[in-house]
């Protein structure tokens, strides 16, 4: 069973990320490890290269998105929601981490979104939480523990 994750209207469409909780445990896994092979993924989208569940509906389907918005609007559409996606399920990950009573890791996952807000180009948002998590993991760890220096290195 697939839950919806995140919806997001836009114009005349609607977009929704559906996956399991493995897959969503599989996605939180490999981001906190690298946020650039997201972003190169990403890239890789091609609207025009997609497929319908049901064959005959194919050509009526994309010959609709042809007339109407384009491919490369759809494209970048998507794209933009699907950054959204990872921005609110970043947020969830460190807002469920300090409801749990977790600060630490909740900065680990602040420190991801700041290297996807550093990804995305929004310089000035990744380096005040960048800040926030330095400041933060400070006060709570030890001066010598080994995530402090990880939290220091700058958001590519």
């Amino acid at each position: 069973m697939h839950a919806i994750l995140s919806k997001k209207a836009d114009g005349a469409g609607e977009f929704a990320v559906a996956m399991t909780a493995d897959e969503k445990n599989r996605f939180l896994r490999g981001i906190s490890a690298g946020v650039d092979d997201y972003y190169d993924m990403l890239g890789t989208i091609n609207a025009e290269r997609s497929d319908c569940s049901r064959a005959a509906d194919r050509e009526s389907i994309h010959s609709s998105i042809r007339h109407s918005i384009g491919f490369d609007k759809l494209g970048r559409q998507l794209f933009c929601a699907l950054e959204q996606w990872m921005e609110e399920q970043l947020r969830s990950q460190a807002a469920a981490n300090v409801a749990a009573g977790d600060v630490v890791n909740s900065m680990k996952w602040n420190g991801v979104l700041a290297s996807v807000f550093a990804k995305q180009g929004k310089h000035e948002d990744a380096l005040v939480l960048q800040k926030m998590v330095i400041d933060t993991l400070q006060r709570e760890l030890p001066h010598d523990h080994p995530d402090l220096g990880e939290a220091r290195r700058v958001p590519k």
